[in-house]
């Protein structure tokens, strides 16, 4: 795959992947401390949203992040995406991880630890970092579909 073909996978930028993003990093529950840093993001990348919008945005950011039984969160993100060559073009992405979905997102605030990934079953949430060669991916993917088939986070 050329490096152009690979950039045209990547997590396009927009205010609804930006929240999607925070909705990971705080694994689907936030305070309204949290919300104006994200608020703050979003207008360092060009999106400028009224109140309404910014929490109609936001809620369907977090109806997202739970609506499958399960998923995997990769960041694709700066350190994330150099770190790591675990991205679009893996066939994960396109059919899963055995009864887990696998989305690529933009930042999860783990930079310090990339490349970084959020696993979600149910409710639960566990963060994976530093996987940083195929077999680690391997292993991550070998484990969420355990957990998707178990249905729980062991």
């Amino acid at each position: 795959m050329t490096a152009s073909e690979q950039a045209a996978l990547e997590v396009p930028i927009t205010a609804e992947t930006l929240l999607l993003a925070f909705v990971v990093k705080w694994k689907g529950r936030w305070t309204p401390k949290e919300v104006p840093s994200r608020r703050r993001w979003l207008e360092k990348n060009g999106f400028f949203l009224s109140d309404a919008e910014f929490e109609a945005a936001l809620e369907r950011a977090r109806v997202r992040f739970y609506d499958r039984a399960a998923e995997l969160f990769v960041c694709r993100s700066g350190p994330c995406r150099e770190r790591s060559d675990f991205g679009p073009a893996h066939p994960a992405f396109s059919v899963g991880a055995g009864g887990c979905a696998v989305t690529a997102t933009e930042c999860h605030g783990l930079c310090e630890s990339a490349p970084a990934a959020t696993l979600r079953v149910g409710n639960r949430c566990r963060v994976y970092s530093e996987i940083k060669d195929a077999a680690g991916w391997d292993a991550t993917l070998d484990y969420a579909r355990r957990a998707a088939t178990a249905g729980t986070l062991p």
